[in-house]
């Protein structure tokens, strides 16, 4: 199968509007850059969340939106984990608190519903807490947009919400 361009930021505006009329759904990926190892770029969980969703788009079309590389990790949980594990003088987070994080998925909800988009498949490269916070931000923005939402924030992530429905 010949590859097609999926990836938002790449595209032209026409290219856009031709994936939007062939599948509007739109994929949100999120991400952080913290240490993994010497293995690894800093960026893995927002470049693995971004490489799933061009995947997935090119399987099954939509449009993928440009990676958000801020994220929750510099307090509660988060912040007592990287202490043990990431522990440099400079560990290369991009760390934003929680309530920001939620308030921008809450406006990136509101910017593809406003554009059009009848699904939206969030997707985060990294695991914590918030796993548990996005369903129920996801279940209020559900009840005042068209736009269709279902989230893969971690690897606990209940499939029974996107069924149920």
């Amino acid at each position: 199968m010949p590859q097609h361009q999926v990836q938002w930021e790449r595209m032209f505006p026409d290219e856009l509007e031709a994936a939007f009329q062939t599948c509007p759904i739109v994929y949100l990926p999120y991400g952080l850059c913290e240490p993994h190892g010497w293995h690894n770029a800093v960026g893995m969980d927002a470049i693995r969340a971004h490489q799933c969703s061009c995947q997935a788009a090119q399987v099954h079309r939509g449009i993928v939106a440009p990676p958000f590389y801020w994220h929750c990790h510099d307090i509660g949980g988060y912040s007592a984990w990287a202490h043990k594990r990431a522990g440099q003088v400079r560990p290369w987070l991009t760390p934003i608190p929680p309530w920001m994080f939620l308030k921008n998925i809450c406006y990136h909800i509101r910017a593809v519903d406003t554009l059009g988009f009848h699904g939206a498949i969030l997707f985060s490269g990294h695991s914590g807490p918030h796993r548990l916070d996005v369903p129920i931000v996801l279940d209020i923005m559900q009840a005042h947009v068209g736009v269709r939402l279902y989230s893969t924030m971690s690897v606990s992530t209940d499939i029974s919400r996107f069924n149920d429905k």
